[in-house]
């Protein structure tokens, strides 16, 4: 408990950050295409939803994440850790 002292670096892999690491954010046109496919793009007609059409769809987003697990401010099971790691119930 603090006695082992300063940990040394790992000397293997990749260095992310330092001198260069500007590269991986430079332009490549050929890599920088996007499909359209499944995007809302802003020249689309996209209608607005009412207040009582957005609360039924919260609502129903909330019943779907509840019913997966996935209630307010907590993680679904399994996502911190594998399941494997979980105890079971």
């Amino acid at each position: 408990l603090g006695t082992e002292g300063p940990l040394e670096e790992e000397e293997d892999g990749e260095e992310l950050i330092g001198d260069g690491m500007e590269r991986d954010y430079r332009a490549i046109p050929e890599l920088d295409a996007y499909e359209a496919e499944g995007l809302a793009l802003d020249d689309e007609d996209v209608e607005e939803l009412t207040a009582s059409q957005r609360e039924a769809a919260e609502r129903a987003m909330r019943q779907r994440d509840r019913e997966a697990g996935r209630g307010l401010g907590r993680m679904r099971r399994g996502l911190l850790y594998g399941v494997s790691c979980l105890p079971r119930q």
